[in-house]
């Protein structure tokens, strides 16, 4: 009984080769690589502890994403803290775009045509959300 065991192993070896084979001739990264960790035998590793404010271990899956949650809540918004800005009160204003005059006229429609062709496309919008894309085109 032990030989038609290791035949119908042997078996399964050569058809996961075959497949194997196919999967990489074809180009299928990602079949390969699965293949390759379905034959190595590796188990997916569990997840790593998580535990609540007092230190105990958390079983409940739903309970660890919710811990998560709040871990990160808490992490990415602080509590409001008091600044004292009363240094700013000293510092002298900056003008800004010093190099424009009262006898500067308003930019011409070739000028913005050709400012509005070197923006970049796929970034970020700005306070006003309108994308670079929405203004070239």
């Amino acid at each position: 009984s032990s030989g038609i065991n290791a035949e119908y192993g042997n078996n399964w070896a050569l058809r996961m080769a075959d497949d194997l084979e196919e999967a990489a001739r074809k180009g299928q990264q990602r079949e390969v690589w699965q293949k390759i960790y379905v034959i190595s035998g590796k188990k997916k590793k569990q997840s790593a502890a998580v535990r609540d404010r007092s230190g105990q271990l958390i079983a409940d899956p739903h309970a660890q994403k919710e811990r998560w949650k709040e871990h990160f809540s808490e992490l990415l918004n602080p509590p409001p803290r008091e600044v004292d800005i009363s240094d700013l009160e000293d510092v002298t204003p900056q003008p800004s775009f010093e190099y424009l005059t009262n006898t500067d006229e308003a930019p011409t429609r070739s000028e913005v045509v050709d400012a509005l062709k070197k923006l970049k496309n796929f970034k970020s919008p700005g306070v006003d959300g309108i994308t670079n894309e929405q203004l070239k085109y």
